[in-house]
């Protein structure tokens, strides 16, 4: 299912055996693009909620953390995503491949396999971003509103990325 997974009895993270680990080139990206993302809310907590300086610790110590746990939910929905839509390529190609020579039909399948990664990693930055911002606009403007900026801070990036982490894996 995905390749991370949260183990409802010990609620640790590990690796299936069915699908690998994802490249370190991979992953780079994905913590690379989660760290841009977890630092967005700090821009909006230094100058709507008056943050400064003093906080900066929490700052980094807080997007860090949440920028692993979004890279975890990047993985697990692109490779939920590239697992389904190599099913239906798969459908697809048998119906298409009958008229193909061999080598032509092998350099379709590597293209399509190509393809259908970028794909998916492109859905899935665009979904978890989209459920992350979602869910720090509400949760810090609405829910959250009332609490002191730093708690506020921490609760909702934290609990934005652990939203987005554990919708990933319900996939």
């Amino acid at each position: 299912m995905s390749s991370r997974s949260v183990s409802s009895r010990s609620m640790t993270m590990q690796w299936d055996d069915d699908d690998p680990a994802p490249e370190l080139s991979l992953q780079i990206f994905y913590f690379v693009v989660a760290s841009i993302l977890t630092s967005l809310p700090i821009y909006l907590y230094v100058t709507m909620f008056e943050m400064g300086a003093q906080h900066s610790g929490i700052f980094v110590i807080v997007t860090i953390g949440s920028s692993v746990i979004v890279a975890f939910s990047y993985h697990n929905v692109a490779s939920w995503t590239e697992q389904k839509l190599h099913a239906d390529a798969e459908e697809t190609r048998k119906k298409k491949d009958k008229d193909m020579n061999r080598l032509t039909r092998e350099i379709l399948r590597q293209d399509c396999c190509r393809m259908i990664s970028l794909q998916s990693v492109a859905f899935s930055i665009l979904y978890n971003n989209a459920l992350f911002l979602f869910a720090v606009c509400t949760m810090g403007f609405y829910v959250l509103n009332g609490f002191c900026a730093p708690f506020n801070y921490i609760m909702t990036v934290a609990g934005s990325a652990t939203l987005a982490f554990y919708h990933s894996i319900q996939m």
